[in-house]
C-alpha cells in the first residue's frame, strides 16, 4: 500500500511540475494566488530588496498562507510574528502587509492612521487588494521623522 501510494504521487508530481520553470511551478502548485500576489507587490510595488515588511494575518500562529508568502517575498527583510504590527519595532519606511483582514486593525483613510488596540501609527496606503493591503510606515509620535510619501 506505501509503495503504491509512493508511486501515485511521483506520477502526480511529474504530471504537475515535469518540464517547468520555476515560476510555472510555482502557478502550479496548491497557492498560485498567493505567489501571483507576492509577485506583483515584488515587481510592481515594492521597492528593490531589503525593505523591512511586517506581516500581519488574523492568526498568531503560523499558518500556511503566511509561511507561504514570507518564501514568496523573499529577499526582502519580512517580520512575521503577530496580528499587529510591534509600534516599537517599525520605523519610518518600513511597510506592513496585512493579509486579509485582521480583526480589531483598522485603517483609517481620513487621518492615514492604521489603529489597533491602544496604538496607532501614521501610515500611507500603498496598495489594496482582495488579497491584502500594503502601508508604508510615515512616522511614529516619539520621534518626529517624516517620510515624504
Amino acid at each position: 500500500l506505501w509503495q503504491a501510494h509512493l508511486s501515485t504521487q511521483l506520477e502526480e508530481t511529474k504530471y504537475l511540475f515535469a518540464g517547468k520553470s520555476q515560476d510555472e511551478k510555482h502557478l502550479a502548485d496548491w497557492s498560485p494566488e498567493l505567489y501571483k500576489y507576492a509577485q506583483y507587490l515584488k515587481n510592481e510595488v515594492l521597492p528593490e530588496p531589503g525593505a523591512r515588511i511586517f506581516l500581519l494575518h488574523d492568526s498568531e500562529k503560523m499558518t500556511y498562507s503566511r509561511l507561504r508568502i514570507q518564501y514568496y517575498l523573499l529577499p526582502h527583510n519580512i517580520f512575521n510574528y503577530d496580528r499587529f504590527p510591534r509600534k516599537r519595532a517599525t520605523r519610518p519606511g518600513d511597510y506592513i502587509l496585512v493579509l486579509g483582514t485582521v480583526n480589531g486593525l483598522e485603517f483609517s483613510p481620513e487621518t492615514n492612521t492604521l489603529k489597533w488596540k491602544d496604538k496607532s501609527l501614521l501610515v500611507n496606503l500603498v496598495d489594496s487588494r482582495s488579497d491584502g493591503s500594503l502601508f508604508r510606515v510615515i512616522k511614529r509620535k516619539k520621534n518626529r521623522v517624516v517620510l515624504p510619501p
